[in-house]
């Protein structure tokens, strides 16, 4: 997986997700991906920002032991 920006559709990960897209373009090598509780919402903010289609969107809530866990499961830390 790559880095995840979790609450990616709030004000603070809006702007991180921009920075993100201005620093490191398509083909730079670093891969991240948009973190939210809501996949329309992921996919809303990362059309309206410009990312690509294919960035990876990942559905969690921070206030769900459970969906914390199946994200940990998914990773490395």
């Amino acid at each position: 997986m790559a880095d995840l920006v979790t609450g990616a559709t709030g004000f603070t990960g809006r702007l991180v997700i921009e920075y993100l897209l201005q620093r490191y373009p398509a083909g730079s090598g670093v891969r991240w991906a948009m973190g939210g509780r809501s996949l329309a919402k992921l996919a809303a903010v990362r059309d309206e920002v410009g990312a690509p289609a294919d960035t990876p969107l990942v559905v969690t809530d921070g206030a769900d032991a459970a969906s914390l866990q199946a994200l940990m499961a998914r990773t490395r830390l």
